[in-house]
Order: C-alpha cells, then structure tokens, then sequence
C-alpha cells in the first residue's frame, strides 16, 4: 500500500485500507507484563536514554462518562493486543468482564455536550494549558482554520478501523478541506419537525411523508380547532432545510449556497419558492415567534410545532413529557423523497497533542468499530443520533426499541445517501449569517438578498 494513495480529498476520499486483522480468539483477558524498552529522545541537542514503560495517555473532551470511556480504553487495548474474544460483541459482553482487564493506557476525560465543544470553550482550555488531545467538535472547519486542529491524512491512512467505504462518503467531505481531513465523523442528528400532542387537530398527526400543502393545511387545522396557540412557531428557521423540497428531489445545500455560486438566477428562483411559503405561513398567522404574551411559544407550550435537530429530544421529551411527536420535513409533491439534512459531530486531533497517531487510532476505534459504537450506544442515552457508518448491525442496535425517536431512526437509514451535511453551530460564519438574516428578514418588507443572507 502506497501511502501517497491515500490522500483525502474533497472530492474523492480515498484511503487504502487493511482490514482489522488483529484480533484474535481468546478465552482470557491476562493482565499486561510489565515491559521495559530503551529508546532515545532529543531534548535541546542533548541525546538521553530514557526508560519507557510504554504507557500511552491522552486527554479526550468527549460527552461520555469517564465509565465509558474508561471501558472503550480496555475494549481498544484488547483488540489492539489480540485478547479480544471474537465470539463477544460489544452490546453483549459482560462490563465486569471488560472493566477487568488491565491496560498501559491512561485517558483522562473532560465533558462536552453532545453537540460538541464550541471555539470560545477551546480557546479557553488552549489558555488554561488544559487543551484536550482529540474533542468532538461542533464545526470542523472552524475548529481547523483558528489552527486549533491537525490534518489527519498521516494518520488514519492505514488504520484498521476507518474503511471509507464504509463511512457515508458525504461526512468525510464535510471533514475535509483541500485534500486534508481535518475530522473524523463520529455521529449525526437531523433536523426535523417536532410536534406537541395535546394541541394535534382531532384529525391526528401527519403522515410519515407529507407534502408542503398537506402541512399547511394541517397547521390551518390546528388553528381552527385551538384558540390562542401559534401553530408552528418561528417557521422561518425551516428556510435553510427546505432546498431539496422544491428541488424535484435533487440534494440541494444549506440555504441553496452552493447552488447560488454555480447558478445564481436559477437558485434564486428555488430560494424564492422556499421563501414564498415560509412567508405565506407568516400571512395566514400559521407562524409566530412570540406567543400573545410576547413569549417564546415553545417554551410557554403554545406552539404547536416547531423545527429543531434532533439532539433537541431527549430536551423537549422532558419539556413536553409523553406530549411529543416527530415528523420529517415536508416534500413539494408525493413523489419527492426529499433530502436529509444531517448535522455532523467529529472527533478532532488538537496541534498540542503529543501523541497523535494513538490519538487518532483511539478516535478512528470509537467511531466505527462495531463493538464499540455498539457499547457506546448500550452505556450512553443516544435519542437523537444517527452513526456515520454503514455497519447494518451498528445500525440495527442503534434504532432498536419502540420510543418515537427509534421508530422514525429505522426509516432515516434508507435516506442516509441522499443526506446533505449543514452547519449548526454558530462558529459557522454561514450558519450565524443565515440565521441572523432570516430572523429579521420575515419582519421587512423588502425583496429577500442572498448575498446579505450569506453575509457577502
């Protein structure tokens, strides 16, 4: 395997790959012998032989608990040595069995949301000398170009465990930037439509698929039947994620960016259409962003929908307890599918990581091998995410279950091909700029300015 083959590009990632061929049958965990080695460093000119116990250690700014974390250290130690028994699975094997097993790794942990952690909260570890080795991140790009973060490319070329062919090829392209891969995707959530129960028409909820007139007359329906609530609140934070739906089923980027670069008057003809019926929900009183106290309707429970990321669950499931209900974005007709739009959460290597191969190895671990995304998603409350690989049992595990997240889970793998991956964090200039621009836009009364809204 040449490494020079292994570059990763925007437009066409691909890595040569070894298949995880390390692990074998084992019907014991023995503990590590302690092993000593000599080996030479360079410090100011001056050459020393030091002794190396070899002890690996890092710090991870991840949204697990130090428990878990601690678990994927021994259950990535066994399969790196070889002790791993291959009739376990991660979702199977007994912790006790895992927590006994003895290791020369030391990961300290520090928590982030599962939204992953912002510049400002970087920043601050950066000047507090507390800076992680590898963090999930709530942009990539943004993380990279503050040089808070490292080309991977060196590093994940030949590792046993990130087979592009069997990561979404889209999140890698997210990840990347002038042939550089700058993040490892580790999860996704979605954006969706979230609905409150008690204030659903006598007629019920919507249909799985629904069209944009089926949910405007639903939303009529619902003003009809409950006097005093908003319908669907703050309805111009739909704009960005409706592309796709007036598209004829085509993937089409957030806010139509990309499309507005390569055609603008044709694009602009799509915004436009997107804007229309946003703007129509405005005219009809179907939409709001304040209710008739002058506050958030969501949060004062008279909004009747709302459109969010599916991170937001497991919140509004405790806000609304037993009152919430999920649907996916509308389509312009019955025969358009329409797009997903996805989130993407990586795992980063910091500039300050002292040992970013093992760094990086660790993170490539605990995206996409089987046992562990499996184990991750048996010890930690994942409602609301999606994994990035195409493993069909980490899927199936993942979407196991009756609750109303799993259930609408099961049907977004279908459509995880036809996904367009979009900024949701405001570290993004383009993010920030949309969103800013939008939630004063519906309020003037003048022709709708991409330009301003990309912020150009």
């Amino acid at each position: 395997m040449k490494k020079g083959l292994a570059l990763i590009t925007v437009c066409s990632i691909a890595i040569s790959m070894l298949t995880c061929g390390c692990s074998h049958q084992s019907n014991s965990f023995p503990e590590l012998p302690e092993e000593t080695q000599v080996m030479e460093t360079s410090e100011t000119s001056m050459e020393e032989e030091t002794v190396n116990t070899g002890l690996r250690s890092i710090t991870v700014a991840l949204p697990y608990s130090s428990d878990t974390i601690d678990l994927l250290a021994k259950l990535y130690y066994a399969k790196e040595t070889g002790i791993w028994d291959e009739t376990e699975s991660g979702d199977t094997v007994s912790l006790d069995y895992l927590d006994s097993i003895s290791t020369n790794i030391v990961i300290n942990s520090l928590g982030t949301p599962y939204e992953g952690a912002d510049i400002s909260w970087l920043k601050a570890q950066e000047d507090d000398d507390t800076m992680p080795d590898i963090f999930l991140s709530s942009d990539p790009a943004a993380a990279f170009d503050a040089g808070l973060t490292i080309s991977l490319n060196e590093y994940v070329y030949d590792s046993p465990y990130l087979d592009p062919a069997g990561v979404y090829s889209d999140a890698l392209s997210y990840c990347s930037e002038g042939g550089m891969l700058y993040g490892l995707p580790h999860y996704a959530s979605c954006m969706i439509l979230f609905g409150n129960t008690d204030l659903m028409p006598e007629s019920g909820r919507l249909p799985a698929k629904m069209t944009v007139e089926e949910l405007e007359e639903y939303l009529r329906l619902i003003d009809e039947e409950h006097e005093g609530i908003v319908p669907f609140a703050s309805a111009y934070q739909m704009t960005p994620y409706l592309g796709s739906c007036f598209a004829e089923d085509s993937m089409v980027s957030y806010m139509c960016r990309e499309e507005f670069r390569a055609d603008p008057s044709i694009s602009r003809e799509l915004i436009l259409d997107i804007v229309s019926f946003v703007g129509s929900l405005y005219e009809a009183d179907l939409s709001s962003d304040t209710d008739s106290e002058g506050a958030d309707p969501v949060y004062s429970r008279s909004a009747a929908m709302w459109i969010g990321s599916s991170s937001q669950i497991r919140t509004w499931a405790e806000y609304y307890p037993d009152k919430l209900y999920l649907a996916k974005l509308p389509s312009s007709d019955v025969s358009n599918t329409g797009a997903l739009y996805l989130n993407c959460y990586p795992i980063c290597v910091t500039k300050s990581c002292s040992d970013p191969d093992f760094a990086a190895s660790f993170a490539s671990f605990i995206s996409y091998d089987e046992d562990a995304v499996k184990l991750i998603f048996r010890l930690e409350n994942m409602t609301g995410f999606l994994p990035l690989t195409r493993n069909a049992g980490i899927w199936d595990y993942a979407t196991s279950g009756e609750g109303i997240w799993n259930v609408t889970a099961q049907t977004l793998k279908q459509i995880m091909d036809n996904a367009v991956y979009c900024p949701s964090s405001y570290d993004s200039k383009l993010y920030s700029n949309v969103m800013d621009y939008l939630s004063a836009y519906y309020y003037k009364d003048e022709d709708f300015s991409p330009e301003a809204c990309y912020g150009t």
